[in-house]
């Protein structure tokens, strides 16, 4: 077992297994009520089940070591994962007694099976309490294996711990998968650029400025904007503006220049033209039907 165990604990091996690529531990662990910390530092990808068997289940919190940083400290779940390589400290307080399962593989097994060789600080934020009832029903049911030594036992233990690691799999490349990617804007990007668009006063932000906004350059910008919405930013950006053109016009006591001057443009023509090209209707026209 990978971890490095500092009172007040004590551990029991139950049952183990070895399979192709993997091993599997099946523990007891006594808790016995002062702060204890637990380290895995091992050159292996575990998987691990926490089943409690005292109605007391002490709480427990983890955090990983990269590069002599921490990622942020989660609570510990019933289904916890270790990258390989990557130290894992928990810590906590209580008394009572679990059984751990635990599924060690080899990283090029594991890599191989899952697709996962990276890992980043959002992936990690969910090793400590991997929400999957597929998984955990899967975990589940090795640990029976492991407790009844059943024929057939090492056949299925080696098709469950592949299943764990499809299903792992499955649900890191999924969240992969919905992240912006390089040729999308994030939607907080698109947000700060709607933002922007519908409130400034007095001015109207140019492509530069939006751009700022995001963080990105220009050029990008124009490039995936359309990508992100199915618009291009120039139609988007004129859309707003108009929308907002019609709104003022609206009010009673705004003149046809004061709008013009709201939305950025140089004088009341220039706005009338623009909101004739894209209304249909002169802004006069447009007030008298009000």
């Amino acid at each position: 077992m990978s971890i490095d165990v500092h009172q007040p604990l004590q551990t029991v091996l139950n049952a183990e297994m070895s399979l192709p690529g993997a091993s599997v531990y099946l523990h007891t662990i006594e808790i016995y009520g002062m702060p204890y910390e637990v380290v895995a530092n091992r050159p292996y990808t575990e998987l691990t089940y926490v089943e409690p068997i005292t109605h007391n289940t002490p709480e427990a919190t983890a955090y990983f070591d990269i590069s002599d940083r921490h990622i942020k400290p989660s609570k510990l779940g019933r289904v916890v994962l270790r990258p390989g390589e990557l130290k894992m400290k928990a810590f906590g307080s209580g008394t009572g007694s679990s059984r751990i399962l635990m599924c060690s593989f080899e990283d090029d097994y594991f890599s191989r099976v899952t697709g996962l060789r990276q890992w980043n600080e959002r992936m990690l934020t969910r090793c400590g309490n991997l929400q999957s009832t597929a998984i955990a029903a899967i975990m589940r049911r090795m640990l029976v294996e492991m407790k009844s030594a059943q024929f057939g036992g090492q056949l299925a233990l080696e098709s469950l711990t592949n299943l764990a690691l499809i299903e792992i799999g499955r649900l890191f490349l999924s969240e992969k998968s919905s992240l912006p990617s390089r040729r999308r804007l994030a939607p907080w990007q698109i947000r700060k650029i709607e933002e922007s668009l519908r409130e400034v006063v007095n001015h109207w932000p140019s492509l530069n400025e939006l751009a700022a906004l995001c963080g990105i350059s220009a050029k990008h910008l124009s490039r995936t904007f359309s990508e992100s919405t199915g618009m291009p930013l120039s139609k988007y950006s004129e859309q707003i503006r108009m929308e907002r053109a019609q709104r003022l016009l609206s009010e009673p006591h705004l003149a046809v220049k004061d709008v013009a001057a709201i939305l950025g443009f140089s004088n009341a023509n220039y706005f009338s033209a623009a909101f004739h090209h894209a209304t249909g209707e002169t802004a006069r026209e447009f007030i008298n039907r009000q």
